[in-house]
């Protein structure tokens, strides 16, 4: 299954006061990091922002590294493919992400396959489930003035942006 995602605004306030700056975005994405996590298929995310921390809790000494939680935890349902902009209707440009839900259960066991089932569940029944991009970048007065990594996005109903979610859902 693959879908695309409206993920945040470019040069708008979030919800928080935050700014993304255009200019930041684009320059991520010319950078070596971005160019090797794209053809690596190393952009992912999944059920909540429950394990992006949960996982550094539980380790000792604190070893799992950032981004690190989702491969500990077995909370990835989707890999993303690529993150572009797209201007809409209301004139604002919004970053996109296009990716694949990995839908076939028959793939996983465990807390893995429950998080899958329910994901796709929703999916095929037409939610158009909120997202919250994950992203380490520098600010400085709540405007992003370098990204160093976006490392994915994750299901939630807690959304960073009010209008972050599904867009488009294809069947294969």
């Amino acid at each position: 299954m693959k879908i695309e995602v409206r993920l945040f605004p470019l040069d708008t306030p979030a919800a928080d006061g935050s700014i993304i700056p255009k200019q930041s975005f684009l320059e991520y994405q010319n950078t070596p990091r971005y160019k090797e996590r794209k053809q690596n298929r190393n952009f992912y995310g999944g059920s909540t922002h429950l394990n992006r921390n949960q996982s550094r809790k539980e380790s000792t000494g604190g070893v799992v590294g950032e981004g690190d939680e989702l491969l500990y935890s077995g909370n990835i349902t989707h890999i993303i493919d690529d993150y572009f902009i797209r201007r809409h209707s209301d004139g604002i440009e919004y970053v996109h992400a296009t990716a694949e839900v990995m839908d076939d259960p028959e793939e996983y066991e465990g807390k893995s396959k429950e998080l899958i089932k329910t994901l796709t569940r929703l999916l095929r029944r037409g939610v158009q489930l909120p997202v919250s991009v994950v992203i380490s970048a520098v600010w400085k007065n709540d405007i992003a003035v370098r990204i160093k990594d976006i490392l994915g996005f994750d299901f939630t109903l807690s959304p960073g942006y009010n209008k972050a979610s599904i867009v488009d859902i294809s069947y294969e």
